[in-house]
């Protein structure tokens, strides 16, 4: 992404969904607050915008699709390649697959920098040794998506909600980790 990424309110008010104005008055509130908030966010509170607006911007600050999960037609063939536990522990919803090339839907509230995209998109990469093109949908759906094709999980997670079955996945992930290393370890005293 270029640096000459445009800002969210310049945006914002490219779309018609708020004034230069509106803007300017709630930057004005953002320097006010204690806790920093951001723009979005303020402009959400003012009751200018809705989180599906704010989405908009972001997905168009960033160059990225925004899709609605309800309208579009998800491959079974992507969500077979896609293991349950990655889906939920990155926040994605496989769409489609053709030619090992992989569309996922993220939440443009968990990356909402080019770093983050480009990082968890060489993840994406990597794991599933494939091509992997990012778009948006809003986290609601993206946490329904998920529940509705790979299910609610075992026993350990039945009940949970899906920062909990993320945060339960991440520690588990952690643990794994942690196993190895040790093995490693063993590996190389045994191999002295």
């Amino acid at each position: 992404m270029s640096e000459n990424k445009k800002k969210f309110g310049e945006v914002a008010i490219e779309l018609g969904l708020v004034t230069a104005f509106e803007v300017q008055e709630a930057l004005q509130r953002q320097l006010l607050l204690v806790d920093y908030q951001k723009i979005g966010e303020l402009l959400c509170s003012m009751g200018l915008l809705m989180p599906k607006d704010v989405a908009l911007i972001i997905a168009r600050q960033m160059g990225i699709e925004l899709v609605d999960l309800a309208e579009i037609e998800i491959s079974q063939n992507a969500v077979h390649f896609v293991d349950g536990g990655l889906a939920l522990l990155y926040r994605i919803v496989p769409i489609a697959l053709k030619d090992r090339n992989l569309t996922v839907a993220g939440s443009p509230f968990r990356l909402y920098n080019q770093e983050q995209i480009d990082g968890n998109i060489g993840n994406l990469s990597r794991l599933f040794d494939c091509e992997v093109k990012l778009v948006y949908a809003m986290p609601e759906q993206i946490d329904l998506k998920i529940r509705e094709l790979y299910g609610s999980g075992d026993d350990k997670t039945k009940g949970l909600s899906i920062d909990e079955r993320v945060a339960l996945l991440e520690q588990q992930v952690a643990n794994l980790q942690q196993l190895i290393r040790k093995l490693v370890a063993v590996l190389r005293q045994q191999a002295e």
